[in-house]
C-alpha cells in the first residue's frame, strides 16, 4: 500500500505514523492523542454531550484501496459530582452577649463542575455571605461566612434555638445543581452564669382580698433573704445573682396569711434555665442548684373545707315506732366543690350520706317518739366573709333532700330543695346547718294524729249506743 493517510474525528490535529507505504503482511503503529476538558466532563460525551463516552474514528486511505477504512474507540465517560461543607467558628463558649463569626470551607469534591451553590443556615442574623460566588471547579475550595448576634433573651433561656439545651447551635446546608445537599451543624456551649429569675405569684381560691406574707431564702446569690407581701393576683420578680463559691439553692414560702382558714399550695417549676432540683413541698417551691434561668413559684391559698351539718329528725307516735323504717339517705347539692363528693355539672356538686335507725335518740318529753340523726359533709367555700350588710354577702349554697321515705311521712325540709331555695349558705371559716323533720301518722289519714283516732272512734261508738236505744 502507498501514500497511506489516517485521520481522526476527535484527537488533538497530532496523528503521526512512521511510513506511508506498507508491504504485503506489514503492519506498524501510528499515534494520536485527545486531551480530555472539563467541559467534556460536565457535557458527560464528546464529542456527543450527555452520551456519556469520550468517542473517536479513526479513518485510513491508500492508493490501492477502492473505499476509505475506518474504526471506532469508545471509552466511558465517570461523572461523580461530589460537595463538602464544614462549618467553624473562633467562638468557643459564649459567656456573654454579642456577635458569634462562622466560617464555612464549601469543596466541590467531584469531578464535575459545580453550579448554583447555595447556603443556608437555620441559626445566623442574615444570609450566608459567599462573596457572590455560586460556581466551584472540581477540586475547589470557597470559604463563606455568616454572624450569629446572642441576645439576653437566649442567655436567660440557655439555649438557641432550644432554649435550655445549654447550647448555641446552627446548622448549615449546602446545595448545588449537580450533587445531594451537604450539612455540617456546629454546637457551642453557653456558659453565662448571671442573674437568673424567680417569679412568685399568689392566688386566692375565694378571691380574698387580704395580703399575705411571703419570703424567699438563697444561698449562694443575692438577695440571701427577702420578705415582701402580695394579694390575690399578685406577682412578685426577685432577681438572684452568683455570690461567692458553691451552689445557689433558694425556697420560697408563705410566712402568715392574714385569715385563718386557708392552706397554701406550691407549685415549682423552671419556665427555661438549668437547675440540679425543682421541686413542690407542702412547706415551700424548692430551687436546687441553679445555675441560670426563669424560674416560677405559683403560691394558691386553698380555701379549709368547712362542715355542714344537716340534721335529721323523726317525730313519731309511741305506738308507731316499730312500724317505721327510719332508714333515708341524705344528699348535699352545693354551688362548689364537695369533699368526696361528685361534680354534677353545671358548677354543682353533690355528695350522700345515709343514716342508719341506729343513729337514733329515742326520746320526747311530749312522749312522741323521735329519732335524729346528722349527715355531716365537708365543703370548700368559694367566698369569703366581708364585713357590712349581710345581704351584700356572696355566699356558697346547699340544699339538701332525702330518699327512701314511706307513704305516711310529712316531710318538713328546713333545708331546701333547690340552690335557689337552699337555706345552707357557707363562707371561708364558717359552716352551716339544718335539719329535716319527717312526721308520721296513719297510714291512709296522713294529717290525723293517734289520738284524733281514737277520739273519733269513741264518737262514732257513742253514736252507735244511741241507735240502738231509739230503734229499742
Amino acid at each position: 500500500l502507498n501514500a497511506i493517510i489516517l485521520s481522526d474525528d476527535n484527537d488533538e490535529d497530532d496523528l503521526n505514523c512512521p511510513s506511508e507505504t506498507l508491504v504485503p503482511g506489514a503492519d506498524m503503529t501510528c499515534s494520536a492523542s485527545h486531551i480530555v476538558t472539563q467541559a467534556e466532563i460536565d457535557a458527560n460525551g464528546s464529542p456527543v454531550a450527555d452520551s456519556g463516552l469520550l468517542e473517536n474514528t479513526v479513518t485510513g486511505t491508500a492508493t490501492e484501496l477502492a473505499e476509505p477504512v475506518t474504526a471506532e474507540l469508545e471509552i466511558p465517560i465517570n461523572q461523580s459530582p461530589g460537595l463538602t461543607v464544614q462549618k467553624s467558628s473562633t467562638t468557643s463558649e459564649v459567656a456573654g452577649t454579642g456577635e458569634v463569626t462562622y466560617d464555612y470551607l464549601v469543596t466541590n469534591a467531584g469531578s464535575v463542575t459545580l453550579t448554583g451553590l447555595t447556603l443556608v443556615d437555620n441559626n445566623v442574623d442574615t444570609d450566608v455571605d459567599c462573596g457572590g460566588v455560586d460556581t466551584l471547579d472540581p477540586g475547589q475550595d470557597l470559604i463563606c461566612s455568616a454572624v450569629h448576634t446572642v441576645t439576653q433573651q437566649e442567655l436567660d433561656d440557655d439555649g438557641s434555638p432550644v432554649p435550655g439545651s445549654g447550647v448555641l447551635f446552627n446548622e448549615v446546608v449546602a446545595s448545588s445543581n449537580e450533587t445531594e445537599n451537604a450539612s455540617d451543624n456546629l454546637s457551642i456551649p453557653i456558659t453565662w452564669t448571671g442573674s437568673s429569675l424567680i417569679t412568685i405569684t399568689k392566688d386566692f381560691t375565694d378571691d380574698n382580698p387580704g395580703e399575705v406574707t411571703m419570703r424567699m431564702i438563697c444561698t449562694g446569690a443575692m438577695p440571701t433573704y427577702a420578705s415582701f407581701k402580695l394579694k390575690d393576683s399578685g406577682v412578685r420578680i426577685e432577681e438572684i445573682t452568683p455570690f461567692g463559691p458553691g451552689p445557689i439553692n433558694c425556697k420560697v414560702s408563705e410566712i402568715e396569711s392574714p385569715v385563718e382558714g386557708y392552706t397554701p399550695v406550691y407549685l415549682a417549676s423552671a419556665t427555661t434555665g438549668e437547675a440540679d432540683d425543682v421541686r413542690s413541698e407542702t412547706d415551700g417551691c424548692y430551687f436546687d442548684g441553679i445555675v441560670r434561668g426563669n424560674f416560677v413559684c405559683d403560691v394558691t391559698n386553698q380555701a379549709d373545707p368547712v362542715e355542714v351539718d344537716v340534721h335529721k329528725v323523726w317525730q313519731i307516735p309511741g305506738a308507731l315506732q316499730f312500724d317505721t323504717d327510719l332508714d333515708v339517705t341524705i344528699s348535699l347539692t352545693c354551688d362548689s366543690e364537695i369533699v368526696n363528693g361528685t361534680d354534677i355539672g353545671g358548677g354543682l356538686y353533690s355528695a350522700s350520706e345515709f343514716l342508719s335507725e341506729a343513729n337514733g335518740d329515742y326520746d320526747d318529753e311530749d312522749g312522741n317518739f323521735v329519732g335524729m340523726g346528722t349527715a355531716t359533709f365537708e365543703v370548700v367555700p368559694a367566698f369569703y366573709p366581708t364585713a357590712g350588710d349581710p345581704d351584700d354577702q356572696e355566699y356558697t349554697t346547699c340544699f339538701a333532700t332525702e330518699s327512701g321515705l314511706g307513704s305516711i311521712v310529712e316531710v318538713d325540709n328546713g333545708c331546701g330543695d333547690s340552690i335557689s331555695t337552699g337555706t345552707i349558705e357557707i363562707v371561708n371559716g364558717i359552716g352551716d346547718e339544718c335539719t329535716i323533720t319527717n312526721t308520721v301518722f296513719f297510714e291512709g289519714i296522713p294529717t290525723l294524729s293517734q289520738w284524733g283516732m281514737a277520739l273519733m272512734a269513741l264518737l262514732m261508738l257513742g253514736f252507735g249506743f244511741v241507735g240502738m236505744r231509739r230503734y229499742a
